[in-house]
């Protein structure tokens, strides 16, 4: 038995692609050997193809470039952090600051307010002007999908026309395509918030519903791209959104991209990027790190909540549509054994009644899942890009003040032993060895230059991505704000427009129904007027009679039964009223008095944290006597050692 298309795809693939060789040269081979039918697998047993692949292999070199392309997939995939901060570069700032670090980088007050930051700014790389700098207002537009069917070493597959307005470039990508977009956009802007994208569906990819669904997706993503302040500018992107198919793939193997490894590397529209580090940001960002994750917790619930909506109402919907095939059968019986005119258009109303109900619950329903389920589920998406970002920030603390920690504890080792030579000191500070053994400070700042330096580096960048997450937060969160409100209106014009739809079709139907109605009563009386006229007489004759019977009778009777049984009747109605009153007064104590317990269990509450805080804030600065003490008392040891050190000196030198 042969092996499946997919198997000898997926041989082609590793034996051709995958080993560097040129597909269209591969393809003409195969044509060599078969003609026109060399291009349909189907023709081909596996061991034709594996006799074809040994046999173009010897005669062909893999591609030059493919050793290049190979380095550009490790830098892609196996980036080595360890290596990030090699490059050595000057910055004073850091080194006159570095006794703070350690404290400074641990403290946080949980109390927020709004700040403005002091910044510190270092040189970085400059973003590209691409064809899209040039404009602000740009869309773009995700539509027309179009099955393409497998060739030699693919599988069937989907491509969308992309949009680009207002220059209205065109172009077909398919979801790889997308999905590479967004990967190296991850790699090169490294420190930003990069749009989401529907995930990958291995099941049921030429589902309609599932195509039109990720068709959104993806213009939801791109429209992100072209609004970044930072990535608009991209070079890559441009040329996505820009070149045709065969253009764009040809320029795709050139593209170099790597992560930054360093300040320098990082894009920013000015040249320079803030790196600086305060004890406010810090306490910004844990604010915005724990609002991150509730928005997209709460995103989730949300999107859950209304999924459990739409799913009812898509079955409301399908309940109304049996019901309308129910009035309909009964209104083919109704037609079938003659019954009244009346009879059958009134199951014809029900019959389209249900009808239109059942289809304006489905469009609400279907209104409901494009314009917010769908529209928070890509906000959820969005806050857990921006929580990678400060996943990030986290990651480079820790590195930062690991490093920070381990070189201070060197150093303070070093300062110890007074051993100078191991200090690394460059060669004039070697010649000012008195200060520097009796000034720490100077010792510390001066001492192990290149490690100093490494770590310098470590937080520079700990900075920048610190700042860049504050950014992005600010960015989304204003973005959000705008986009609630446009999607908000949109969501209720369309659903207004539904309803009156919907309205304006009822009316329609019962004034058709009313009107049928009408003339079929009309006509019905028409015919009978004559031969009811006799009865009719009579029958008003003895009706007039018995109405003066009757009246005559209530006349006499009006008696005290009738305003007993009212006073009866209102006495009730007053006790209930009463007894309402008492048991609303009853309720509303009881509020009042739960309501007083828990102001002051509150208070309670509120003093006890407040002693807890005093007694806390007392005992740290006791703590810190204590320190300060003790490194007092330190000083003063040392600085008699050292009075005994010149002393043991100078009378050694005297015995010479």
């Amino acid at each position: 038995m042969d092996s499946s298309l997919e198997e000898k795809q997926e041989f082609l693939r590793s034996s051709i692609l995958e080993a560097g060789y040129d597909a269209d040269e591969f393809m003409q081979f195969l044509q060599e050997k078969k003609g026109e039918d060399g291009m349909d697998l189907n023709n081909w047993l596996i061991t034709e193809l594996q006799d074809a692949v040994l046999e173009f292999t010897s005669l062909h070199q893999p591609r030059d470039n493919q050793e290049n392309e190979n380095q550009n997939n490790e830098n892609y995939y196996n980036e080595d952090q360890n290596n990030m901060y090699n490059e050595n570069y000057n910055n004073e700032n850091y080194n006159n600051n570095f006794n703070n670090d350690n404290n400074n980088i641990n403290n946080k007050n949980n109390d927020f307010e709004p700040i403005k930051f002091s910044s510190e700014y270092v040189e970085c790389s400059k973003t590209e002007v691409s064809t899209l700098s040039t404009r602000k207002n740009i869309t773009v537009n995700v539509a027309f999908p179009e099955k393409k069917e497998g060739g030699i070493f693919t599988k069937s597959y989907i491509t969308y026309l992309v949009n680009t307005k207002p220059w209205d470039f065109k172009s077909r990508k398919r979801y790889s395509d997308f999905e590479w977009l967004r990967n190296v956009l991850n790699i090169v802007y490294t420190n930003q918030v990069i749009p989401p994208m529907p995930k990958k569906n291995y099941k049921n990819r030429f589902n309609e519903d599932l195509i039109s669904k990720r068709m959104r997706g993806l213009e939801k993503f791109l429209q992100g791209l072209v609004i970044h302040p930072v990535i608009k500018h991209s070079e890559i992107l441009s040329d996505f959104l820009c070149l045709k198919e065969k253009e764009f793939d040809k320029k795709k193997p050139k593209y170099k991209f790597s992560t930054p490894t360093n300040t320098k590397q990082v894009k920013s529209l000015t040249g320079s990027i803030d790196v600086g580090i305060s004890k406010e940001k810090q306490t910004f960002f844990e604010n915005i790190k724990g609002n991150t994750y509730l928005n997209e917790t709460n995103m989730q619930k949300i999107t859950k909540a209304y999924k459990g909506l739409i799913t009812t109402m898509y079955s409301v919907s399908d309940q109304m549509k049996n019901i309308s095939l129910i009035w309909k059968e009964i209104n083919d019986y109704s037609v079938k054994y003659n019954e009244s005119y009346n009879t059958s258009e009134t199951y014809k109303v029900l019959t389209k009644l249900m009808e239109n109900w059942s289809d304006i619950q489905r469009e609400q329903a279907n209104l409901l899942n494009l314009k917010v389920r769908e529209y928070f589920r890509y906000i959820k998406n969005e806050f857990y890009s921006l929580e990678l970002l400060s996943n990030k920030v986290d990651n480079q603390k820790s590195i930062y003040t690991n490093a920070l920690e381990k070189l201070y504890k060197r150093k303070e080792s070093l300062f110890a032993s007074k051993d100078i030579e191991k200090w690394g000191l460059a060669k004039q500070d070697l010649d000012d060895k008195l200060s520097l053994f009796q000034d720490k400070d100077k010792a510390f700042s001066k001492m192990l230059p290149i490690d100093t330096q490494t770590v310098n580096n470590y937080k520079s960048y700990y900075g920048m991505f610190l700042n860049s997450a504050i950014t992005e937060y600010d960015r989304i969160q204003e973005l959000n704000g705008k986009r609630h409100k446009e999607n908000i209106l949109t969501f209720s014009s369309e659903l207004s427009a539904n309803v009156a739809n919907f309205h304006v079709s009822i009316a329609d139907l019962f004034a058709l129904f009313d009107e049928k109605t009408f003339k079929e009563n009309n006509n019905d009386d028409n015919e009978i007027v004559d031969d009811n006229n006799i009865m009719d007489n009579d029958y008003n004759e003895n009706k007039n009679i018995e109405n003066e019977n009757i009246e005559k009778f209530n006349e006499e009777n009006k008696d005290n039964d009738n305003i007993e049984k009212f006073n009866e009747e209102n006495k009730d109605e007053d006790k209930n009223i009463n007894e309402n009153k008492e048991e609303e007064k009853k309720e509303e104590e009881k509020i009042d008095e739960e309501k007083k317990d828990e102001v002051e269990k509150k208070e309670e509450v509120e003093k006890k944290e407040e002693v807890e805080k005093k007694e806390e804030e007392k005992k740290e600065e006791e703590k810190k006597e204590e320190v300060e003490k003790k490194e007092i008392e330190k000083k003063e040891i040392e600085k008699k050692e050292e009075e005994k050190k010149d002393e043991d000196n100078s009378k050694t030198l005297e015995k010479d």
